[in-house]
């Protein structure tokens, strides 16, 4: 089989961090959302200050969804193919630090830090329907409330539980809370 992982708020505590960021600089919760500008309610100006200011060390520091490296070699070791697929990109980061960053090098790096084994990864994927497709593939591990409606129409999706996807459903969406749960259905 081969199963498709985001990285962002699938991979990664990205909610969790975002809240805590956004405590250190103040704001409160206004909604949540996707992404920290509708957040905190964030002006354009202040969501380019927070992005300019925490963006790179969301890349670095940003912890790892409790089992998921585990579960992954699990499903290596059962045959299966993991194609990571995120839109991450240069195009993400602030322009003040896009010759500085390299969004990939410091994804690779990130993967490797937190044991994420991976047959492909796909960097600056904006349609991900397209790419499945494409490529494939069977599963999507997903937790953008977009990608989820999008990917749903073309292959199944497990969605990743977190704040800004709970009005999501569809009978091809499978909704989960932990990574021993997404075990369990590709089991």
């Amino acid at each position: 089989m081969r199963i498709g992982i985001d990285i962002d708020g699938t991979l990664t505590e990205i909610d969790k961090w975002t809240l805590a960021c956004g405590q250190k600089e103040g704001y409160q919760v206004k909604q949540y959302a996707y992404d920290a500008k509708d957040i905190f309610a964030l002006s354009k100006e202040e969501a380019d200050y927070f992005w300019d200011k925490y963006l790179d060390l969301l890349f670095t520091q940003v912890e790892v969804k409790t089992n998921a490296s585990e579960v992954i070699k699990k499903f290596k070791e059962k045959g299966h193919e993991i194609y990571l697929i995120t839109a991450r990109s240069n195009l993400d980061i602030p322009i003040s630090k896009r010759n500085k960053l390299d969004v990939t090098r410091i994804t690779i790096d990130w993967l490797k830090k937190n044991d994420i084994y991976y047959n492909h990864l796909e960097m600056a994927c904006f349609n991900k329907d397209i790419y499945c497709i494409k490529n494939n593939i069977d599963i999507m591990i997903e937790d953008s409330p977009t990608n989820i409606i999008k990917v749903s129409k073309v292959i199944p999706v497990i969605c990743m539980d977190c704040s800004y996807n709970k009005n999501i459903y569809g009978p091809n969406i499978k909704r989960v809370y932990n990574w021993n749960e997404i075990e369990s259905i590709i089991d």
